[in-house]
């Protein structure tokens, strides 16, 4: 026995359980058989859960990923010791600059009042 299902669309998912009864003249019969396990045929649909977990995962994943990197460069920065350039002493400029200083101690300089003292002495 065979059945052609005609209304059949691809887009959609079909389950079928079958059933059978003796072949006796009777068409109408109290001795049916069990149903048969469902036979499964059509397009798969995915669950509902599978789309949002499509952008889930991935996200996840990056996430992941940038606090691993983040991670790794704190620790490296902290790990790694940083190595002091030598000064260049023609290119940069002096610590002090001499010529304001000795203009400035040139104005705070206070004048000295000298004060000679002669004793004359006489003779008499």
């Amino acid at each position: 026995n065979s059945y052609l299902y005609e209304s059949f669309s691809s887009d959609k998912r079909y389950s079928v359980k079958i059933r059978a009864t003796d072949a006796g003249f009777c068409l109408v019969s109290p001795n049916w058989g069990e149903w048969s396990t469902p036979v499964e045929f059509g397009t798969q649909q995915l669950p509902s859960t599978s789309s949002y977990m499509l952008f889930l995962i991935p996200g996840l994943a990056a996430g992941l990923t940038l606090f691993l990197c983040m991670t790794v460069m704190a620790y490296l920065k902290k790990t790694s010791a940083t190595i002091p350039q030598p000064r260049d002493p023609f290119r940069e400029p002096s610590p002090v600059d001499f010529q304001t200083e000795y203009m400035n101690q040139l104005k705070n300089q206070e004048t000295e009042e000298i004060i000679d003292i002669e004793e004359v002495m006489g003779c008499k």
